[in-house]
């Protein structure tokens, strides 16, 4: 009856490493098919499944190498019931097996559960970073905002300057006008002064 190290096609004596490696050899051809498998391949991928969980565990591992030690010892046959040796070993191969599958689903939940996790994480973090990429875009834009407001009112402060610096000028340009017009009559000469024509007299007196 083969062991697990014959499933694997191994020693006893055979190192975690090459325990892996032969189980990556005898599932790769398996796997790696396109067709389905036929039920001979398909008991071959388990039993090939159980033997790498059971030995890539070193505490199970040690369990299997004393039982599979005390199974190999010399067996000294006893007067016993006939009918009761079928059924105790099945009972042991059975036990044998039903551990084997439930240490691999054990590992799948695991697994499946770390994945979970993982993607949770993920999951949060790509979150957060998308927060924070709408908190910067928020504030670029605030900030946008406040330079065009500053900008505009720049702006018209400067408009407002020019505007009364403008009309500074023309009130400045009125008043010099205002000042150099020439004044009514300015232009008679100096020192003259002008009589105006009396009334023409009689060359009689007048009757009293």
């Amino acid at each position: 009856m083969r062991n697990l190290y014959d499933i694997l096609g191994l020693s006893s004596s055979a190192t975690a490493l090459q325990i892996e490696q032969a189980y990556l050899v005898r599932t790769h051809g398996l796997k790696d098919q396109q067709r389905l498998l036929s039920e001979a391949e398909g008991l071959e991928l388990r039993a090939v499944e159980e033997a790498y969980a059971l030995l890539s565990s070193p505490a199970r591992r040690e369990r299997y190498d004393q039982k599979l030690k005390a199974a190999n010892q010399p067996i000294r046959y006893e007067v016993v019931e006939p009918r009761r040796i079928p059924w105790l070993g099945i009972a042991l191969v059975a036990m044998l097996v039903l551990g084997a599958v439930f240490y691999y689903q054990n590992q799948q939940s695991k697994a499946r559960i770390e994945q979970l996790r993982l993607e949770e994480a993920r999951t949060r973090a790509e979150a957060e970073q998308a927060e924070q990429l709408a908190i910067a875009e928020s504030k670029r834009l605030e900030r946008e905002k406040l330079e065009r407001e500053e900008r505009l009112a720049r702006q018209a402060q400067i408009r407002e300057e020019y505007a009364a610096r403008a009309s500074a000028r023309q009130q400045t340009a009125a008043m010099e006008r205002a000042l150099n017009r020439p004044i009514e009559g300015s232009n008679r000469r100096p020192n003259v002064v002008v009589i105006p024509n009396e009334p023409a007299r009689p060359a009689y007196a007048p009757q009293r």
